[in-house]
């Protein structure tokens, strides 16, 4: 969906058909594409899911540090993280013995 909406809005702009032939034009698609299946998580998710029992202070110190995935401002008073991004965090946490 969000590929056809560029593509028609191109035509409009771009006359040559062409421009559709240029080697970036795939890669830009594949970005875009990927970029749209990332899942978000929010505050509430984090312990939900993820069972991250840290409270929203200790994370912001966390990301603050460049210890935990940055977050993603959605609004005024709403934020969210990659998905991927947080498994990878915790995989890479040591485990208890």
């Amino acid at each position: 969906m969000f590929w056809l909406h560029i593509q028609l809005s191109a035509r409009m702009f771009w006359s040559p058909a062409s421009w559709f032939l240029k080697p970036w034009a795939s890669t830009l698609f594949m970005e875009c594409s990927m970029n749209m299946l990332r899942r978000l998580v929010t505050k509430k998710e984090l312990k939900s899911i993820y069972g991250i029992p840290y409270s929203p202070a200790h994370i912001a110190r966390l990301e603050k540090a460049g210890k935990f995935p940055i977050r993603i401002n959605l609004g005024t008073c709403r934020v969210a993280w990659y998905a991927d991004e947080v498994e990878t965090w915790i995989a890479s946490r040591p485990r208890a013995a």
